[in-house]
């Protein structure tokens, strides 16, 4: 029963699993007992809540462990393994996929041995470890083909097929592709089809062999509609943008990229329909405890009310009481006396007329009373009809916050769309990195590249503002760029600077508005030497270019002129140019000021001089490396401390 819900309703089959343990602890049946860990870890990430997930899968390893199950202990350790991949963590994944794969040899379960093997050669993949890959992936692949384990042959196939792509190797790895492709269909396993077709085009397209792209492409889309994966289904309108692209029909390019955004916001519509569902159920929860809460504090109020007509008549009570004493001692005095009558008389009128302004008191009270419960009957109603109001606002905020927030994600989609992806990236550059971290989800900060007349081009922008107005500034930028370097042809970076100042005062209408919205800007034009150097020129508006030369360790630096793109600016200040020339090797580091500026818990800033510092101690490592360096250092600095604006740098070597 637990495995029949595993994937419809996980919380069902953590149910079922969870009563599967109980009658296995009732039975003293131990192998039932601790399968039902497995199962309870498995449902739970499904629903990645990995923290419970992997509670559940140790506690049934300590207990596997201490009775030596080692067809158990093979299958936890692996699904711990996957666990640990899902949170990106290859050391924790691979101890524990050897570990599983050292137990499932032992007891000969063979299925769970070609799993640890593939998922063994899979994280080195990842981690771009291929010659570690081999090994572990065809002692899989043995094991695969002595079993006739079909799907399990495809799936190593693909992975070594990555292999051979990445190492250059690219006719094998097209053969390669295409064995894993036709193992996958014979083992009717769609799902492994799809995600070695992603692959496999994605292959074609970084190698420019397009002319297999568009039958691949109508293959792999019709499987992915049959199967219902909207996930896979928008990763081929994907490519088919980036293959449409590279063929220069933009138009197509289009369509397509607006097909992968709408499915992709169809799969996020999904996810947060489940989510509000969760919020709806929270938010009963808590309206039921707010009107117990105000049904409690009328029912206080109510018997304070009580409480004081009570008091009022036990004084009314009292006063009677007194009344008559003082009524019975005046007619014991007339009795003993006649003389003292008229005095007697005298005091028992005013007696009688202190008495009347007691009772009139008393009546005056409880109307006052009165009046207080009419007041209280109206608050307990206002109260009502306010707490009507706020849930009605309640509904309404949430349908707003949730309008708002898929429009920012798709702006999100697009913004991405727009900026240089990796793929283009390598295109330019052997080795880069780019650390980019909007405060917002949209950023104010961007880059741009390309290639003009064999000189690459490179700008690092951060403009005014951050989250939606900054993003809206980079698009207006971003599409000034295109025109001025693509269209226009300025490939002079004070030209560049000078006509980008222009455009944007002209196109926000600035002399009008008075808007004073911009930009700061660096500019790097990038050209190979015939001796073998690299010629850097430079300009910077307000913002600096740092470099280390190749063989050298002290990092200098360039300043860009203090003058900024856009508003009212120095009408005697001009962009100036530097130029370097550089030995291949040598690296460039280009940004906006958000990761300098950024503050700690006592409002230290970040500041250039670490910054500085800290690019020189790692300007040994390769830039990968040297990218983890200064996030890891970053967020360290902000630990308790929100994010003040969009950070963006970029690492390249020459």
């Amino acid at each position: 029963m637990a495995d029949a819900y595993l994937n419809k309703h996980p919380t069902t089959s953590i149910k079922y699993a969870k009563k599967a343990r109980q009658l296995g602890k009732q039975l003293q049946y131990m192998p039932g007992y601790l399968r039902s860990f497995n199962h309870v870890g498995i449902a739970y990430i499904v629903l990645s809540e990995y923290d419970k997930a992997i509670a559940e899968l140790l506690k049934g390893l300590k207990l596997a462990d201490s009775v030596r199950l080692d067809s158990l202990q093979g299958l936890l350790h692996l699904n711990i393994g996957l666990i640990y991949s899902k949170l990106q963590k290859p050391k924790e994944a691979l101890k524990h996929y050897q570990t599983g794969l050292m137990h499932s040899l032992a007891v000969k379960h063979i299925k769970n041995a070609i799993v640890s093997y593939n998922n063994i050669g899979y994280t080195h993949i990842a981690e771009k470890r291929y010659a570690k890959a081999y090994l572990p992936l065809f002692e899989g692949l043995k094991l695969a083909i002595t079993t006739q384990d079909v799907k399990s042959q495809g799936l190593i196939y693909s992975n070594l097929a990555m292999i051979y792509y990445h190492q250059k190797n690219y006719k094998q790895a097209e053969q390669t592709f295409i064995k894993s492709i036709e193992l996958s269909k014979k083992a009717k396993d769609s799902f492994s089809i799809l995600g070695t077709y992603v692959d496999f085009i994605q292959f074609y397209l970084d190698t420019k062999q397009t002319k297999p792209v568009p039958q691949h492409l109508k293959d792999a889309l019709h499987l992915a509609k049959v199967v219902g994966s909207k996930n896979f289904e928008a990763n081929f309108y994907e490519l088919h943008t980036q293959y449409y692209k590279t063929k220069g029909d933009f138009e197509k390019a289009l369509r397509y990229k607006e097909q992968a955004i709408g499915l992709k916001d169809s799969v996020f519509s999904m996810k947060k329909n489940k989510q509000i569902a969760r919020l709806k159920a929270n938010y009963k929860h808590e309206a039921e405890k707010l009107i117990l809460k105000q049904e409690v504090a009328l029912e206080k109020k109510a018997r304070q009310t009580q409480k004081t007509i009570s008091v009022i008549a036990l004084i009314g009570f009292t006063a009677i009481i007194i009344v008559a004493l003082l009524l019975y001692r005046i007619n014991q005095k007339r009795r003993k006396t006649n003389q003292q009558l008229a005095v007697q008389k005298q005091e028992a009128e005013k007696q009688r007329d202190v008495i009347k302004e007691k009772t009139l008191e008393i009546q005056a009270a409880y109307h006052t009373l009165q009046e207080v419960n009419k007041e209280l009957e109206q608050t307990q109603a206002e109260i009502a009809a306010h707490r009507d109001t706020l849930q009605s606002k309640n509904k309404e905020l949430s349908w707003y916050r949730y309008r708002i927030g898929k429009s920012i994600e798709a702006a999100k989609l697009i913004q991405t769309a727009i900026l240089p992806d990796s793929t283009s990236l390598r295109d330019y550059f052997n080795e880069y990195f780019v650390l980019y971290k909007p405060k917002d989800v949209v950023s104010g900060d961007f880059y741009w590249v390309d290639q003009q007349q064999g000189q690459t081009i490179l700008i690092v922008a951060d403009c005014t503002g951050h989250g939606v107005p900054g993003a809206f500034m980079s698009m207006v930028a971003n599409t000034l760029l295109d025109n001025i370097i693509k269209v226009d042809k300025v490939l002079d970076p004070v030209g560049i600077l000078d006509l980008l100042h222009k455009k944007i005062k002209k196109v926000l209408r600035q002399e009008d508005t008075r808007n004073n919205s911009g930009m700061d800007v660096a500019v790097l034009v990038l050209e190979p030497q015939a001796t073998g150097s690299v010629a850097v020129v430079f300009s910077g508006a307000k913002r600096p270019l740092f470099y280390i030369r190749q063989g050298h360790q002290e990092i200098e630096e360039l300043r860009g002129t203090r003058r900024a793109i856009g508003g009212i600016q120095p009408k005697n200040r001009e962009f100036e140019k530097k130029t370097l020339l550089l030995p291949r090797g040598s690296l460039l580091y280009v940004g906006s000021d958000g990761l300098t500026d950024q503050n700690d818990k006592e409002r230290t800033k970040f500041g250039k001089k670490r910054l500085k510092n800290l690019l020189q101690t790692n300007a040994h490592l390769l830039l990968a490396q040297q990218h983890e360096a200064i996030n890891k250092e970053l967020l360290q600095h902000m630990q308790g401390v929100e994010q003040r604006d969009d950070i963006l740098w970029m690492g390249i070597k020459v």
